[in-house]
């Protein structure tokens, strides 16, 4: 998963790193950070973090992996951008399938 930031004209170093900080714990607030040595990398302007969550049924899910690579980057200005909701696939998958009880239950819902 990765993330562009949009740069502020003005914005200091640490005011920087304390934005890449906050993105990076908002989006995985609920995962385990996993220390992977020469994929972790934290810089003044970006971060890229693996994290690890909890499968519900191991053996049917062993090929896939249980963990994640969070990217936050500052280094570019993504223009155009398109300022969007985003959703997991499993949430979209039981939304299309009308289990929207389920997604609410779950916290699949839209991110803003």
């Amino acid at each position: 998963m990765g993330i562009a930031v949009i740069d502020v004209p003005g914005t200091t170093g640490n005011q920087l790193q304390t934005i890449i900080r906050s993105v990076e714990k908002e989006i995985a607030r609920d995962l385990k950070e996993i220390r992977i040595d020469g994929l972790i990398s934290k810089g003044s302007r970006f971060r890229k973090s693996v994290y690890g969550y909890p499968t519900t049924n191991a053996k049917a899910f062993e090929s896939i992996s249980n963990s994640i690579i969070v990217e936050v980057i500052f280094f570019a200005n993504p223009y155009p951008y398109l300022k969007t909701k985003i959703q997991s696939i499993i949430g979209e998958y039981m939304e299309k399938n009308n289990q929207t009880d389920l997604v609410r239950k779950m916290g699949w819902t839209h991110l803003a």
